[in-house]
């Protein structure tokens, strides 16, 4: 019987590590996509795009810190990659380029969301 309880606890520890785990990746990845779908996506820049854009970069990379851990390298390359020409075309002041990082990231943040929300979409 002992036994048993044991098993239930060290469960219950478990279940409860991997949603508050889980939690916190949700509510990360849900302020990164705020972020991102607040920079700007006309054709033409305003003056402080690169500032949101490096902002962005800024919270992504302390977000990294953490997800590494947790979720797949193939989608947070995919994330990295968009933040980093997110930067470069702020920098640069390419439209085209900005609009089509930020719809990447955004894309990258959706897929992530999924990989740690618990739903039948992210099981199916």
């Amino acid at each position: 019987m002992k036994t048993f309880i044991a098993a239930l606890i060290i469960f219950a520890l478990l279940a409860a590590s991997v949603t508050a785990i889980s939690c916190f990746a949700v509510g990360r990845i849900d302020a990164l996509s705020e972020l991102a779908k607040a920079l700007p996506e006309g054709k033409d820049l305003p003056p402080d795009a690169a500032e949101k854009a490096a902002h962005l970069h800024a919270e992504w990379e302390k977000s990294l810190r953490f997800l590494v851990y947790t979720a797949s390298y193939d989608l947070l390359a995919g994330a990295s990659e968009a933040a980093n020409a997110l930067t470069a075309a702020s920098r640069a002041e390419s439209a085209d380029d900005f609009a089509s990082a930020r719809l990447r990231f955004i894309e990258a943040m959706r897929r992530l969301r999924l990989l740690f929300s618990v739903s039948a979409e992210s099981v199916l």
